[in-house]
């Protein structure tokens, strides 16, 4: 599911969706997902065919029907792994990009739902450490832009330094949880905090 199609024709729509989907996504994220356990071993598959279904949509620009394709597959399989990223890379990357269109505001709020989503998808996977991962990942993308989201009630390069704050935390406990790479990436984080905290104090 990548690539960036656009919400709308004009910035203006861009917010307006926005806000509309954002809105809908919180309802959803709020409340616990539910397998759909009367499907039996068919659920996965079942999950498969609305992740396709999901790109296609994506594909057309209908970030509205992607959304709901995306959150139903979640609902089949909650178990799935990929499934959360996913949906994590929907709102996190597609949606958060300067590309969507959107306000800076809804950019980062729907940054921040994508990382709430990993939180929730860790208590239903066997191997939560790799949301705990991904949810760095995301924030590493955000911060690795010289032009980051707003963020922390930062802007510019303390905005950036406070997304790699947060994805070293997230690497840290990733690690704790038994990834591999987490103690490392987290260190990774470090320098690039060190590095954007020398570059602040040359401003």
């Amino acid at each position: 599911m990548s690539g960036i199609t656009g919400i709308a024709k004009s910035r203006r729509a861009g917010i307006a969706i926005g806000a509309v989907l954002l809105a809908v996504s919180g309802t959803w994220l709020a409340s616990p997902a539910k397998s759909r356990s009367w499907l039996g071993p068919l659920a996965p598959v079942a999950a498969q065919v609305q992740w396709v279904r999901a790109d296609g949509a994506v594909h057309a620009g209908l970030s509205g029907e992607a959304l709901r394709l995306m959150e139903s597959a979640i609902e089949l399989d909650p178990s799935s792994t990929a499934g959360w990223i996913a949906l994590g890379d929907h709102l996190g990357l597609y949606l958060a990009s300067a590309e969507s269109g959107a306000s800076m505001e809804i950019r980062a709020s729907w940054l921040q739902t994508a990382l709430d989503l990993t939180l929730r998808g860790q208590d239903w996977v066997q191997q939560p450490e790799f949301l705990a991962l991904y949810r760095g990942l995301l924030l590493v993308s955000h911060g690795d832009l010289e032009e980051s989201l707003d963020w922390g009630g930062h802007t510019g390069v303390e905005a950036r330094i406070a997304l790699f704050q947060e994805a070293c935390i997230a690497f840290e406990e990733a690690g704790a949880l038994g990834h591999p790479d987490g103690e490392e990436i987290a260190q990774y984080a470090l320098v690039m905090i060190e590095g954007l905290r020398d570059q602040n104090a040359v401003k």
